[in-house]
């Protein structure tokens, strides 16, 4: 992505330089928590935190598509990030305390080959 943004805009060109910022302020909150978030699943009820999460992500990436400033992009990015970071984590924390590891493996590949086959 980096180079296809490279190719299109000359190194010296101001939107380049935001278009970059933009896309690497999604995964500082995205980092940052993950492991926090998986530790709230385990610690409390996740049948109401990862509905709570994916609402938020839903409703944080309808409104992404009306901002009209620069501002307005970096801080849904952001918020993008923070609620889009405990959910991959926290939703295989919370399918493996109902499967065994076995189970969620050959799950995963399957889904995955069906994913190959598209």
């Amino acid at each position: 992505m980096v180079v296809l943004l490279q190719l299109a805009f000359p190194p010296s060109n101001p939107l380049l330089t935001k278009l970059l910022v933009a896309l690497v302020v999604f995964y500082v909150p995205y980092i940052l928590v993950d492991v926090p978030s998986n530790w709230i699943i385990k610690r409390f009820r996740a049948g109401f935190y990862l509905p709570l999460l994916i609402i938020c992500w839903g409703v944080v990436s309808t409104f992404l598509g009306f901002t009209k400033s620069y501002g307005g992009l970096i801080a849904a990015r952001c918020l993008l990030g923070l609620f889009e970071g405990g959910l991959l984590g926290g939703m295989v924390v919370y399918l493996a305390m109902f499967y065994k590891r076995h189970t969620m493996l050959v799950g995963l590949q399957n889904s995955l080959h069906s994913w190959h086959g598209c």
